[in-house]
C-alpha cells in the first residue's frame, strides 16, 4: 500500500528494554516528542528516517528468534533529542525494532503469527522533535496532519475519536484517516511533549480490521509514559 506522508524533522533513537514495564519506569527520565506513520511494502502514513538501534543494558533474550529486539509482552523505551517515552506491547503482539526501519520507523508492533509486511494490521510510534524557537502547538500539528492526507487524497475521511488516556494520565488526541482510494485506514494517537509530538498510529488494510484491532491500540496507548530528564545513549 502506499505511503500517506512522511514527517519528523530530527532523528529518534530507540532502545528495546525486555523488561516489565514496571522495572523500565525506573530508568533514568529524560525528555518526549511527537510520531505519526509510514510504511512502502506496508500500508502506512506518518514517519522519519530511522536511526541506528542499539540494544540498552541491561536485555534479556527476545522471544521472537527471528529478530533479537523483538518479543511478546516487551516494553520499549523510544527516545530522541527532545524526548523520550516507553511502550509495552499489548498481549498478543510482537514488539520489533527492526522491520520498521526502512520505512522510517523506530518501533513496530504486530501480531503474533504474522508480520510487519504481511500483518492486515499494525501498529507504530514515532517522535516528532520541535526546533529550539518552536512551541509545541498541538492543534496546528494535527491540523497540518489531516491537510497533508487530503493533499494526497481529496476524498479520505477524517474523523475525530473519544480521546484515549495515557498512562501518564494524559489525554491522547485520536483522529481516523479512511482511504479506500489508498486502502489505508489508520488511527492516530497525538500526544504533546514539552518539545516534541508524539504519534502512535493504527495502520488496517480494511475498516473491518481497524475495528478489530482498536481494543488493543487503545490498550498500547493506555502503556504511553514520557520520561522527564536526560538519557544517555547507549555505546
Amino acid at each position: 500500500m502506499p505511503d500517506h506522508r512522511t514527517v519528523g524533522r530530527a532523528l529518534a533513537l530507540l532502545a528495546i528494554v525486555m523488561l516489565p514495564a514496571q522495572l523500565l519506569a525506573r530508568t533514568t527520565p529524560a525528555t518526549r516528542a511527537g510520531a505519526t506513520r509510514p510504511r512502502a511494502a506496508r500500508p502506512g502514513a506518518h514517519a522519519q528516517p530511522a536511526s541506528p538501534v542499539k540494544p540498552a543494558s541491561p536485555a534479556q533474550p527476545a522471544t521472537d528468534p527471528a529478530d533479537s529486539l523483538a518479543g511478546l509482552g516487551a516494553s520499549g523505551l523510544v527516545y530522541g533529542k527532545q524526548h523520550a517515552f516507553s511502550l509495552t506491547s499489548p498481549p498478543g503482539w510482537i514488539l520489533d525494532s527492526k522491520s520498521g526501519r526502512a520505512n522510517g520507523m523506530q518501533i513496530v508492533f504486530y501480531r503474533r503469527g504474522t508480520n510487519w509486511k504481511s500483518a492486515i494490521e499494525v501498529m507504530y510510534a514515532n517522535g516528532d522533535d520541535m526546533a529550539d524557537s518552536e512551541a509545541v502547538a498541538l492543534d496546528r500539528y494535527i491540523a497540518d496532519d489531516v491537510a497533508s492526507f487530503r493533499q494526497r487524497d481529496p476524498r479520505v475521511e477524517v474523523h475525530t475519536a473519544v480521546p484515549l488516556p495515557t498512562h501518564d494520565g494524559v489525554a491522547a488526541e485520536v483522529r481516523e484517516f479512511l482511504s479506500d482510494a489508498h486502502q489505508t485506514y489508520d488511527a492516530v494517537a497525538y500526544v504533546a511533549a514539552p518539545r516534541a509530538v508524539i504519534t502512535l498510529v493504527l495502520s488496517a488494510r480494511t475498516r473491518a480490521a481497524l475495528r478489530n484491532a482498536y481494543p488493543d491500540f487503545r490498550r498500547l496507548v493506555g502503556t504511553y509514559q514520557l520520561f522527564l530528564g536526560t538519557i544517555a545513549a547507549p555505546h
